[in-house]
């Protein structure tokens, strides 16, 4: 039969765990909508020149394989999860779609920032080997011959959404294409999976708006200024202005007041959130007295005495990321965006056969796009591409009901630069305005705003064993259960194996040091693990192992039931005790600074914090403060520059300097704290906790309301940029928030975040 492209098919699936160029089966569920396609197989050839006096190619013979191309494919609500997720960085068959509510389930992809330098490598937790995640076997029916092209990796994706139809286009590059192979002779078992309705155009809604806004009212707007000759107070009109024209407002005011010697000018950077303020003469500013709230509001807390220039000492307070309205919304004609993944795809080696060589990243990935609105109205945004605004945009795609369900599609970008805009006359018609944006990696988390907290959930093969504490370490993620258990996590199809069973007491820190990994148990007991072997280590006492803690090229680790911290020195040298105070309940161990700092309690009379500055053990140790009384858990991080200790209910803050309570009363009581994603996160205590964020600005814990209904008494921790935390006796959660992309597409079940 000839080729006929009215009876063509195509299916996708993800490879798996299979070596470069092994082609997988695809069946049900892994057929996909497609309009058009162009894979092709060509073969590059050289000409070797004769000088015979004929005119012509002679002497041709193959140097470079080339087998790829382009897919165009209709956007649908479900059969493009996986040439989707396989383009923007994040694919697992097994783990995708989360299950998060009966018949609702969500799609997450995510290309988080450190892929630019970690190429495709599998699941983006512990770099395992292989592009076992990024690549799959793309086939086509064709009637004549089933094309299959094996392992087929995505240099670049366009979405593209106007009236006639929104479709997905992919560019494709692959080891080879074998035409009716033994993997796939035929398209017999392709199917499309459930609910495939067309996205339609018809029920897109785009929101834009600036992000990083100044709320300056009565409360705050002066600004002190003494040039030598005494305060001069500058009032900033009220209104909402962003960093940059924050900026402007204040040095156009002291540079027009009389009573203000010199020249000013200020800058703002929206990574760091800080000002910078320059000025020709020696100038100080106040944050005193009427003053104080400008102050704040620009991030200065303490008085500046420097003579040219000003930096904020802390971050900014930021209106950032306030919930979408209905007046974001925007009328566009059309929107297209590409995802660049700046793959090498040209490169061989002697080991190829003629084909190219795994693909790896070979630059940043892009993402760039047009909104084209049709009607010229204003210059809001035309002002956007001078000003330096970053704006959020978000794209909502809602559906009719599939199965008495209400799907959506989400696509959202939360930091977008416009790099060009006009507004050309093309004749004696309406102007049209055409905008050109580019994505950039925010630096601070939307925790509350949307409904875009992205998490997996990965469970234990045991039923009977908690997770106590997580680590990385040589060989994966590394969970320290009860009974004397240690599994590793697999991230490429998530499961679990044993790596030790002591079958006796629970453990309760496991961290790496160096190239071994160790483990310590309820009794004092601690074990360690060195070229793939486990073996008892130390017996250091009675007390339980808390926390492990590397300073000074030495390890260290608390015993929290009697106080003691003991350390480690090199790789021949035993366990020796450093610190010997009289906490009985100890959690916090953390180095600041340049110093070790322990948190204990006696129970009753006193918490305290314990300094270390590495000089001589025992007698080294000195008192740094006491935070309170009582026994409460007490949780450490490092944020903003500041070690930051909580304790039945009171947050206290340290700059190296001085001790200063923030919070009196925060509302709950920290079982663990980090500094993540621009926020300091707090997990409490207490079955079905949720996960925290404290607001400097209001002076408030604030729930994020992930749903995640954490477990009591389970640690977490930060594993390669990701939040690991325990959910339950057995599980793990994985929180992969969105504002560490570029991008976050979603195809769920949802309701609008408005």
């Amino acid at each position: 039969m000839p080729g006929q492209g009215v009876t063509s098919k195509a299916a996708f699936k993800i490879e798996g765990t299979t070596a470069w160029g092994t082609s997988t089966d695809c069946g049900s569920d892994d057929q996909i909508h497609f309009i058009s396609e162009s894979v092709s197989h060509a073969i590059e050839q050289a000409q070797a020149i004769h000088n015979d006096g004929n005119v012509g190619a002679k002497s041709l013979y193959p140097i470079f394989k080339k087998y790829g191309g382009d897919v165009l494919v209709e956007a649908h609500y479900a059969g493009l999860e996986q040439l989707v997720a396989m383009a923007v960085g994040m694919s697992h068959q097994t783990l995708s779609p989360v299950s998060t509510s009966t018949s609702a389930n969500e799609h997450y992809f995510s290309p988080s920032a450190d892929m630019s330098t970690r190429a495709f490598n599998g699941y983006e937790m512990t770099s395992p080997s292989g592009n076992a995640q990024r690549r799959g076997s793309l086939c086509f029916e064709k009637d004549t011959s089933v094309w299959e092209l094996a392992s087929a990796m995505c240099n670049a994706m366009t979405f593209e959404a106007g009236p006639e139809r929104i479709t997905f286009s992919f560019t494709l590059a692959g080891k080879t294409i074998t035409f009716d192979s033994a993997t796939n002779p035929n398209s017999a078992s392709w199917s499309l999976p459930s609910n495939t309705e067309q996205i339609s155009w018809e029920d897109m809604t785009l929101y834009l708006k600036a992000r990083d806004q100044f709320t300056i009212a009565a409360a705050n707007d002066t600004f002190i200024i003494d040039d030598g000759g005494g305060d001069v107070t500058l009032d900033i009109a009220d209104g909402t202005y962003t960093g940059y024209e924050l900026c402007q407002a204040i040095v156009a005011a002291a540079n027009a007041d009389a009573d203000v010697d010199g020249v000013y000018k200020m800058e703002y950077d929206e990574h760091l959130r800080k000002f910078r303020i320059y000025t020709t003469d020696g100038q100080t500013f106040s944050v005193s007295g009427a003053s104080m709230q400008m102050a704040a509001t620009v991030g200065m807390t303490v008085d500046s005495s420097t003579a040219i220039e000003t930096r904020s000492d802390s971050a900014a307070i930021v209106d950032s990321f306030a919930a979408f309205t209905t007046t974001d919304k925007i009328g566009a004609s059309k929107i297209t965006w590409a995802l660049e993944n700046n793959l090498d795809i040209e490169s061989q080696d002697s080991e190829s056969d003629l084909n190219i060589i795994e693909p790896e990243r070979n630059g940043m990935r892009r993402l760039t796009g047009t909104i084209e609105i049709p009607r010229y109205k204003n210059d809001t945004f035309l002002k956007a591409v001078s000003g330096y605004t970053t704006y959020e945009l978000w794209i909502n795609f809602t559906g009719s009901a599939i199965d008495s369900e209400s799907y959506e599609m989400n696509i959202h970008m939360p930091a977008v630069r416009f790099t060009n805009a006009d507004a050309p006359i093309t004749g004696a018609e309406l102007i049209k305005q055409t905008l050109a944006f580019e994505a950039e990696v925010p630096d601070i988390i939307d925790w509350v705003n949307h409904a875009f907290n992205s998490y997996l959930t990965i469970t234990s093969d045991t039923t009977t064993n908690n997770i106590i504490d997580i680590a990385v370490g040589p060989d994966g993620i590394y969970t320290a259960q009860g009974a004397g258990t240690i599994e590793i996590w697999n991230p490429l199809d998530g499961t679990f194996s044993t790596s030790t069973d002591t079958g006796t007491n629970a453990w309760g820190a496991i961290k790496a040091f160096g190239n071994k990994m160790f483990v310590g148990d309820s009794a004092g007991e601690i074990y360690v693990q060195e070229n793939g072997a486990w073996s008892s280590n130390c017996d250091i006492g009675a007390g339980d192992v808390r926390r492990f803690e590397g300073f000074n090229d030495e390890f260290f680790c608390l015993e929290g039931s009697t106080g003691k911290v003991f350390y480690y020195p090199d790789e021949d040298t035993n366990w020796s005790l450093s610190c010997d105070t009289t906490s009985t309940d100890a959690n916090g161990l953390i180095t600041y600074n340049g110093n070790l700092y322990m948190v204990g309690s006696d129970g009753s009379t006193f918490t305290r914090v314990y300094e270390f500055d590495g000089a001589t053990h025992l007698t080294g140790w000195t008192t740094s403060t006491d935070i309170g009384t009582g026994s409460a858990i007490q949780a450490v991080a490092i944020h903003d520059g500041k070690l930051y200790v909580s304790h039945a209910g009171v947050l206290n803050s340290f700059d190296g300097t001085t001790w200063t309570v923030v919070d009196a009363s925060i509302g709950i009581s920290p079982e663990s704290m980090h500094s993540w994603k621009g926020h300091l996160i707090m997990i409490p205590t207490g079955a079905g906790a949720d996960l925290y964020y404290y607001d400097f600005k209001t002076g408030a814990a604030v729930a994020i309301n992930s749903g995640l209904n954490l477990s009591s008494g389970q640690p977490s921790k930060i594993i390669e940029g990701k939040l690991f935390m325990t959910q339950s006796a057995t599980s793990i959660k994985i929180q992969k928030p969105v504002q560490e992309l570029l991008m976050t597409i979603q195809n769920q079940n949802s309701t609008n975040p408005l």
